[in-house]
């Protein structure tokens, strides 16, 4: 099952609180979100990869984090400051994640 967070960002830096939203989840089952327009996917789409939709009116964004099996979860960004500090925040995730997976492969390769 998806899960939903909201992204805050204040002194303590940026964080991520649960979210409720029945309309979110039933955009992300049928793969249109409205309001939203992509931007840009990052990632490793047979590892782990996160779609970025920023909000058509408004500030924000949207964060869809997937792997190679399903929808892991959604963040939703309702101010530019946390859309700004999440879209650094993914991309430093699925980077890391790919970093890993290439030394392990590598590994695999070497006979080690």
């Amino acid at each position: 099952m998806t899960e939903l967070y909201t992204a805050i960002y204040g002194p303590e830096g940026l964080r991520f609180s649960p979210r409720e939203d029945r309309a979110l989840l039933t955009a992300l089952d049928e793969d249109a979100v409205p309001g939203y327009a992509v931007q840009a996917a990052l990632g490793d789409e047979e590892l782990l990869h996160c779609l970025v939709l920023r909000r058509e009116e408004g500030p924000g964004g949207l964060f869809i984090l997937e792997d190679d099996m399903d929808t892991l979860l959604a963040v939703v960004a309702e101010s530019n400051l946390a859309y700004a500090e999440s879209l650094n925040h993914f991309a430093e995730m699925v980077a890391q994640a790919r970093y890993a997976a290439d030394i392990y492969e590598s590994k695999d390769e070497d006979g080690e």
